[in-house]
């Protein structure tokens, strides 16, 4: 099974299109009370940490691995501030899914690596 970990870190000029690479280019779109404040986009690559966070708006943590079938386990924990949730989820690479702490959602989508 690929193991990835990944804590996400926000940095200027992250662009607003997939990231390339060799491993699963993520997209997510934070939302806080109805208005997205941010948009990062990296890619998650075998044995790479990388960590976002911003501000004190939010924090991102994710552990995604793969099984031989290609359908990715995503252990998670997100946190506003206030509230830290850690759900486990099952999903498909371009299957939306999310998850929220507080007033502020995590909405994100998986692209496999090559795709």
């Amino acid at each position: 099974m690929k193991r990835v970990v990944v804590a996400l870190m926000i940095l200027a000029g992250i662009p607003s299109a997939w990231a390339a690479g060799d491993g699963y280019a993520v997209a997510v779109e934070v939302v806080r009370n109805g208005t997205v404040i941010d948009e990062p986009v990296f890619t998650v690559r075998p044995g790479h940490t990388t960590r976002i966070e911003s501000e004190g708006a939010y924090a991102l943590a994710l552990l995604l691995e793969e099984d031989p079938a290609g359908t990715v386990s995503v252990q998670a924990t997100f946190s506003d501030g206030t509230k830290t949730v850690e759900p486990r989820l099952r999903v498909e690479p371009g299957q939306r899914f999310g998850m929220q702490a507080g007033d502020t959602h995590a909405w994100m989508s998986l692209r496999r690596p090559g795709g």
